[in-house]
C-alpha cells in the first residue's frame, strides 16, 4: 500500500479489491464509520484518539461487507470514462499528471499546483481502479480551490447586496450545488470549481436570497432576478447540464 497525502486531516490508501480508500480524521467523530456513496472513494472516519491499523484492521472486518456495497453501486450504473488520456487535464489551478511505473501500487498526491497520479505500466489508464485514482486526485484539487475561491466571493457578493449569512461550509455533494440552512449557514459544493464564473456566482446569488426568503416562492425569483437580472437563463443552463450529465466532462475551466 502507498500512501498519497491530500491534506493534513485526510490520506488515500490503495487496498486490493476496494481501490481507493480516504482515511479521514475528525475531532468531533466518537466512533470509527464507513461511508460508502455512489461516485466517492470508500471513506473512513476516524476519532482522533483511534489509530491508523486499528481504523484498518475495522476496515478489513468489514471487508465483505464493503465489497457487497462497492458491487451494488457499479452495477446500479454504467461506468464512467473520466479521462482516456488523449487529451490535457487543467483545472483552473492544477494540471493533471499521469505516469506510468514499475509498480503494483497507485500513488496520488495533489500539491504544487499538479495532480500526480503513478499508476502500473502495466495496467490501462481506463482501468477502474486508475480512472477512481485520477477522479480522487481531481476532486482533491477541486477542494483545495473551492477553499481558496468560493469564501472570499460569497463574501464580496454578499457584501455587495445586503445579505447575512453565518457560516459557509464546502462540501463534496452529489445532489445539489448548494443550500442555505435556517440558520443561514451556506453550503456550496466543492464541485462548482468545474463551472463557468457567472454560474458560480448563480448559485451563490440562490442561497444568499434563501438567507431572506426560505422557499421557490415568486417572491424567491423575483428577488434573484432582481440582483440577478439573467438568472432564468443562468438556470436553465445550470439545468442542462446537471441532468445531461456533462459535468461528467467539464475538467477544462471555462
Amino acid at each position: 500500500m502507498k500512501l498519497a497525502f491530500l491534506n493534513p486531516q485526510s490520506k488515500a490508501i490503495q487496498i486490493d479489491g476496494i481501490g481507493p480508500v480516504v482515511l479521514r480524521r475528525n475531532r468531533r467523530a466518537r466512533r470509527l464509520t464507513l461511508r460508502i456513496s455512489c461516485g466517492k472513494p470508500v471513506t473512513l472516519t476516524l476519532p482522533l484518539f483511534v489509530s491508523q491499523k486499528t481504523a484498518l484492521d475495522f476496515l478489513n472486518a468489514n471487508r465483505e461487507w464493503t465489497l457487497r456495497k462497492l458491487q451494488a453501486l457499479r452495477e446500479s450504473r454504467p461506468p464512467v470514462l473520466i479521462i482516456d488520456g488523449t487529451k490535457p487535464v487543467q483545472t483552473r489551478g492544477h494540471r493533471l499528471e499521469l505516469q506510468p511505473v514499475e509498480s503494483d501500487e497507485i500513488k496520488v498526491s495533489v500539491r504544487s499546483g499538479i495532480i500526480s497520479v503513478r499508476y502500473p505500466a502495466k495496467e490501462s489508464i481506463t482501468n477502474p481502479r486508475v480512472q477512481e485514482s485520477i477522479a480522487l486526485g481531481l476532486t482533491a484539487a477541486y477542494r483545495i480551490e473551492a477553499k481558496r475561491y468560493l469564501p472570499p466571493r460569497v463574501h464580496e457578493l454578499a457584501g455587495r447586496h445586503d445579505f447575512r449569512y453565518n457560516r459557509l461550509f464546502i462540501k463534496d455533494l452529489r445532489s445539489r450545488w448548494g443550500s442555505c440552512s435556517a440558520a443561514n449557514n451556506i453550503n456550496l459544493n466543492l464541485h462548482l470549481m468545474r463551472l463557468p464564473d457567472k454560474l458560480i456566482d448563480y448559485v451563490i446569488l440562490h442561497e444568499l436570497v434563501h438567507t431572506h426568503i426560505k422557499n421557490h416562492s415568486p417572491l424567491f425569483w423575483q428577488e434573484l432576478e432582481r440582483i440577478l437580472p439573467d438568472a432564468r437563463i443562468l438556470r436553465r443552463r445550470l439545468s442542462r447540464l446537471t441532468k445531461t450529465g456533462l459535468l461528467q466532462s467539464i475538467f477544462v475551466a471555462m
